[in-house]
């Protein structure tokens, strides 16, 4: 019954919206001419002069835009997930009128190209605002070849903070195991900490698996969660990982996927101090219902008064929001 829950909820006030409201008038779409140019405004390359960028998170402030991603360390029109070595952790600041703040950074972009030490594959996936400015989440690789995750606390100028995470930069690789590789897919900050997603691949496991990192203030791991400041899921037997959290007051909620023949979309609850919430599901997990798909990943979620969304797709040979 625990599983049923939310989704009886979250029907029962659509349906009640449904019933008191009407339908709102249709609105057409059209980008603003006044917002950079003719509505597209066109960041700066993150590499030499026409490499390939990728953005993943648009976050605003109050006189800011921040894209976040990755640039080409080479000069070429695309730089996909077979030229990783190439890859430069980026943020872009844009001014309110879509044009790219000079002042951010150099010349408009924050660019990490040996985010831990290796001098490749560096990449920001998501960040989050706080009151002392962004912080950027994602990885780098290594000097002994594995990846490790990054943290980066950038001051209002697109710099690294120096007064945060001991120089601006937290790298919090090989907690599990030496060797293995750790990615971030996703970063929520709450009560003082960060909340962290991805998936670690313990060499000794030979996969990955979801993991969730609680991380202090400073930049270092929070002992008090899962006492190494992570929680790795260990019931998968194929590879699986996490793509979103919701701290939900210390009790985090994360989304993500895990290979099953097709790929499965799975949702676990977490206890404050760490590892599967035993009332949740079975054992703290649920796996969603794909209905007449075959395949889907679970890429956001949000954890709300008496239910958890959780959006995503299925595929049934082709793909579907869900």
């Amino acid at each position: 019954m625990m599983k049923t829950k939310p989704t009886a909820v979250l029907a029962a006030a659509l349906l009640v919206l449904a019933a008191c409201s009407s339908p709102p008038p249709k609105v057409v779409l059209e980008p603003a001419a006044e917002f950079g140019s003719g509505g597209v405004a066109v960041a700066p390359d993150a590499g030499p002069a026409g490499s390939g960028d990728v953005a993943y998170r648009l976050l605003q402030t109050s006189d800011r835009f921040l894209l976040v991603g990755h640039g080409c360390a080479t000069a070429q029109a695309l730089c996909g997930l077979s030229d990783q070595s190439s890859w430069t952790a980026a943020a872009w600041g844009f001014d309110l009128d879509g044009t790219a703040d000079a002042m951010f950074g150099t010349g408009g972009v924050f660019r990490d190209g040996d985010a831990a030490g290796g001098g490749s594959t560096n990449v920001a996936f998501d960040a989050v605002l706080t009151d002392a400015g962004p912080v950027l989440a994602g990885g780098g690789l290594n000097a002994s070849g594995d990846l490790d995750a990054v943290l980066w606390a950038l001051d209002d100028a697109g710099q690294l903070d120096a007064a945060r995470f001991g120089g601006g930069k937290a790298l919090l690789g090989d907690l599990t195991a030496a060797g293995a590789h750790d990615f971030v897919e996703a970063v929520r900050a709450d009560a003082g900490r960060f909340w962290l997603a991805g998936g670690i691949r313990d060499p000794a496991v030979g996969y990955y698996q979801p993991a969730v990192w609680a991380v202090a203030g400073n930049g270092s791991p929070d002992a008090g969660f899962d006492a190494d400041g992570v929680f790795v899921d260990t019931v998968p037997t194929r590879d699986a990982w996490f793509n979103d959290v919701d701290p939900a007051g210390g009790a985090p909620v994360a989304a993500g996927s895990e290979v099953q023949g097709g790929v499965r979309p799975l949702v676990l609850r977490m206890k404050p101090e760490g590892g599967p919430d035993p009332a949740f599901g079975s054992n703290g997990r649920v796996y969603l219902p794909l209905g007449s798909a075959s395949s889907g990943e679970a890429l956001a979620v949000h954890v709300g008064d008496g239910y958890i969304l959780v959006a995503g797709y299925v595929n049934d040979g082709k793909s579907h929001v869900a």
